[in-house]
């Protein structure tokens, strides 16, 4: 008996190669006497799955001889899987709300899942593929086995022919039900369909049947089965749900020069809109001048309420049969200045503006009125009155009487911090002006002061003009650019600098045991080597100053030392504090950490991007739970991070990640991944921090959704559509990014707690680590991990 591992060939078939016939996995023989009747039962595990072919040769004691041969699969461990480049969706829905509501009614559902399904193992190594023929062996060619004879394999499920698949799959069946309460009772993957469950073959698509009569709001289940040559099986559902309404609108409002925290001269558009079968989807505003020419136009999403606030206010808000809650009111902040025209055409220009209110089932109530600018709006300092204001057509548009537009011009005066500023040099420059008038009266009558009293007079009006200018442009820089939530106190860092120890600590090395190996990258204040250490195994990283340091980096750099020596405990999900050299007399202060050979976690994510496959998809959860366990470690140390993001995760040459870019104060250009010296990030900021309030632990999760943002979409920039200067005033309006294309539900759900706007409202990251934990866990039971100590190990034929 000899086993050969077939191989696959260019065209997706199996052979045995001819430089390998004569070479089996084993060689047995068996002698049998004349007056045995039974055979010796012959058993075989093979190395690893693959289809096997097993030859046998009977030979009698005249030398005649005739070889047999039997085909094997071999696979005691694959999974159907889903591919997530390609979906399973209903493709007579709409793609307004991801295919999740349709709005014709006698529209038969149809449902699409090309490519979604696959047995990887089946798939990559062609083993449903046809089998070619024995090669002949031997000099005379008498170890042959014909093709056509019953002496190849042509019993059983697996033959020499190809079994039909569609990647890895061998039949598909679908099953439904319909319900009016959103789908919500219904199971995940039910044994035992009401419907029963229809055989498809290898068709990927199926037309439900046209007795099903969906009526308003009704919500269609549909479950798709896979079954693989293994019988494994695979059962994933979608639901659409049914709305041949569009949304409706009423008490339309508009609002001039009313104040909006983050939009400049800004103007509100109210307007209630109610859709209870899907709830509104986006507005799509525009604003077009009368030759055509769009000034600006903008997509808001609608505004998401949670289902606690609708059950104790029904006035606010309603849900969805699907349990989708809306807000009734759909306001929209607008910028006076993305309706600025020509100065010559203030007198006759018409801008008109149109709202596109659309529901989750693609159906639009379209709004259109017009704005004719009379002349500039202008406001008197002393009265608060405005002296001219736009003038408003009065108009039908389909169900809308836009004359009943209430409209209620405000004019906003207030004093700002720059003009209490302004106000006050001003004084200043008089007094000064009234100071010199005075002196020079009183020297021309002869009772002038001394002139040494005089001098110092003068001294201190200048020097309390220039103190006022200096906190002026001081003021200016600091709330244009920075944010104190994260420019953390000077005085921390200069604290652990200070800290004394009465012994030599057991993380001081000595400098004769640092050896410079490579250096890695260079910032305005330190170097990043890539360093060996006497006694300690493997190489490590060392940040030292710069050639030049001063005194202040020498103690900012101890700062930074001493705070992770005393703060931070070792976490296999933290970058490690190693120890460092305090008594290098030309270095300074060298700080150790741990050296990730794998690099920035953005930097992995964006290599590969084009190769999305099993073991990316595994690395991609569990990056999500490992960072999750970090950061828990960290907010456990009352440690708040404040630049959480992909560029701060580093990864080990096992693709393990590690939490970095935290410490007591991030020194401009030190070669950390980090944003520089007290720049917000803004893209991954919570909203909170940046109405300049103190980073927290729920700000670092806000950032941490960002960062499942990133992971499940490989590495892209979060919020590509928006400019950091817009972002503010769409977050406080709702606006959220959309589910990206790798994550499933449960992650994006994570993100969407992450993105709560109230800070108590977000998970903690204990919180987060458990959910996703057990997520991990019920993951590794069906599609990454497998035990195969409980599957039989023995030879599987089919």
């Amino acid at each position: 008996m000899e086993v050969f591992k077939m191989t696959r060939t260019t065209d997706d078939k199996l052979e045995i190669r001819v430089d390998r016939a004569l070479r089996p996995l084993i060689n047995r023989e068996v002698l049998l006497t004349v007056f045995e009747a039974n055979y010796t039962t012959q058993e075989y595990t093979p190395p690893e799955p693959g289809m096997y072919s097993i030859i046998l040769e009977v030979g009698d004691r005249a030398n005649n001889t005739k070889y047999v041969r039997r085909l094997c699969l071999y696979d005691p461990s694959s999974q159907i899987t889903s591919d997530p480049r390609y979906r399973l969706y209903v493709t007579s829905a709409s793609d307004a709300a991801n295919y999740s509501y349709q709005s014709d009614l006698s529209t038969p559902v149809s449902i699409n899942w090309t490519n979604y399904f696959r047995n990887a193992l089946h798939e990559d190594n062609a083993l449903l593929g046809e089998v070619l023929v024995y090669p002949t062996q031997l000099e005379n060619g008498k170890k042959n086995i014909p093709r056509d004879g019953p002496l190849d394999d042509h019993q059983g499920s697996r033959t020499v022919d190809a079994i039909p698949n569609e990647r890895g799959i061998i039949n598909f069946q679908v099953a439904f039900a319909k319900d009016h309460n959103g789908g919500r009772f219904q199971p995940l993957a039910p044994a035992f369909p009401l419907s029963g469950w229809a055989n498809l073959g290898l068709n990927t698509s199926y037309t439900l049947p046209l007795d099903l009569s969906p009526s308003e709001a009704d919500t269609v289940t549909l479950w798709v089965k896979a079954t693989d040559a293994m019988n494994n099986v695979k059962i994933e559902r979608t639901q659409v749900t049914f709305d041949s309404t569009p949304p409706s609108v009423q008490n339309l409002k508009f609002y001039m020069n009313v104040p909006v925290p983050g939009v400049d001269f800004s103007s509100v558009f109210d307007l209630t809109v109610r859709d209870p079968e899907s709830g509104v989807a986006y507005v799509l505003w525009t604003f077009r001048r009368s030759n055509g020419v769009i000034l600006y136009q903008e997509k808001v999403p609608g505004k998401r309420a949670e289902t606690q606030t609708c059950s104790q206010d029904f006035t606010k808000c309603e849900c969805t049969t699907a349990g989708h809650c809306f807000y009734f009111n759909q306001s929209y902040a607008v910028s006076n200045c993305h309706m600025m025209v020509e100065k010559e055409s203030l007198q006759h220009e018409t801008i008109t503006v149109t709202a596109n209110v659309t529901n989750m089932a693609g159906l639009v109530n379209v709004l259109t009125w017009m704005i004719y600018f009379l002349s500039n709006i202008r406001c008197r300092f002393s009265t608060s009155e405005c002296e001219r204001f736009p003038h408003y057509e009065r108009q039908r548009d389909g169900n809308l009487d836009l004359s009943a537009i209430l409209f209620q011009p405000h004019c906003i005066v207030g004093f700002t911090t720059a003009s209490i500023i302004g106000i006050v040099i001003g004084l200043l420059i008089l007094a000064t002006l009234v100071t010199f008038i005075v002196l020079f009266v009183l020297w021309r009558k002869g009772k002038v002061l001394q002139q040494g009293v005089a001098n110092e007079r003068m001294r201190q009006v200048s020097n309390a003009f220039d103190n006022v200018r200096r906190m002026t442009v001081s003021a200016v820089r600091r709330s244009a650019f920075f944010n104190n939530a994260y420019t953390t106190d000077g005085d921390e860092i200069y604290q652990y600098a200070g800290m004394a120890f009465n012994s030599r600590q057991k993380w001081q090395y000595d400098k004769s045991t640092l050896t410079l190996i490579d250096q890695l990258t260079e910032g305005k204040f330190a170097s990043i080597y890539e360093a060996s250490i006497s006694g300690l195994k493997g190489t490590a990283v060392v940040k030292m100053l710069r050639c030049g340091f001063t005194e202040d980096d020498a103690r900012k750099m101890m700062g930074k030392i001493n705070f992770f020596a005393t703060r931070l405990e070792d976490h296999e999900h933290v970058l490690k504090f190693l120890g460092a050299v305090i008594d290098h007399p030309a270095w300074g202060p060298v700080m150790v950490l741990e050296y990730c050979q794998g690099g920035q976690l953005d930097q992995w994510l964006t290599c590969n991007r084009q190769n999305v496959n099993d073991d990316v998809m595994e690395n991609l959860f569990r990056f999500s739970r490992d960072i999750a366990s970090g950061m828990r470690h960290l907010a456990s140390k009352q440690i708040v991070h404040k630049r959480l993001a992909a560029r701060n995760v580093l990864l080990t040459a096992t693709c393990e990640v590690k939490v970095a870019g935290f410490g007591p104060q991030c020194c401009e250009g030190d070669g950390d991944a980090e944003a520089e010296n007290t720049r917000i990030p803004i893209k991954w900021s919570a909203p909170e921090v940046l109405m300049k309030k103190p980073g927290t632990e729920k700000s670092d999760v806000w950032s941490y959704g960002i960062v499942l943002w990133e992971i499940f979409s490989m590495g892209q920039v979060p919020y590509p559509s928006l400019h950091s200067s817009d972002l503010g005033r769409r977050l406080q309006g709702g606006y959220r990014m959309d589910k990206p294309e790798l994550a499933d539900d449960i992650h994006h759900e994570v993100m969407r707690d992450c993105w709560q706007y109230k800070p108590n409202r977000r998970p903690t990251f204990n919180t987060i680590h458990s959910t996703l934990s057990k997520q991990f866990t019920n993951r590794t039971s069906v599609g990454f991990y497998y035990d195969t100590n409980e599957i039989s190990s023995g030879l599987s034929t089919y």
